[in-house]
């Protein structure tokens, strides 16, 4: 019961992320283009691989839940991809955050920035929380 709540939760968790990187794809990519069909183009080829990205979510979350059973081997490409994962999370935050206290910055570098910082940031913070979480769950077995 508790593992197919806790599936349930990071399936609706990556579905939120999916949705909200939609729209922070939609807006960094208007800088860069000249007119709305180009912006709808990049609209499509994200909702295009954002299946994808759901997809690659839910599996490394099964493996994370399986090494944290104990009925799998610890792999690296778990921690790195859950980290990515982590990195897309800090940059849907910080655009939350930036929306809900009405942030008008006019200077779009400086709204990069912000969204390439916090990626790094909590890609980063996960690695190291995972990495070691997992490392400690797999030592136990053994």
């Amino acid at each position: 019961m508790k593992t197919s709540i806790l599936a349930t939760l990071i399936m609706i968790a990556l579905l939120f992320i999916c949705y909200r990187l939609l729209f922070i794809f939609l807006d960094v990519s208007s800088i860069f283009m000249e007119s709305d069909s180009d912006i709808n183009s990049m609209g499509k080829v994200f909702l295009f691989s954002c299946p994808f990205l759901f997809m690659v979510g839910v599996w490394a979350a099964y493996r994370f839940l399986r090494i944290n059973s104990g009925t799998a081997e610890y792999k690296n490409y778990v921690v790195i991809l859950l980290s990515l994962y982590g990195g897309l999370s800090g940059v849907v935050i910080t655009d939350i955050v930036m929306h809900s206290l009405s942030v008008t910055m006019q200077s779009y570098l400086v709204i990069g920035m912000i969204l390439v910082i916090s990626f790094f940031a909590s890609a980063a913070a996960t690695f190291y929380g995972a990495k070691n979480h997992l490392t400690n769950k797999d030592r136990s077995r053994d």
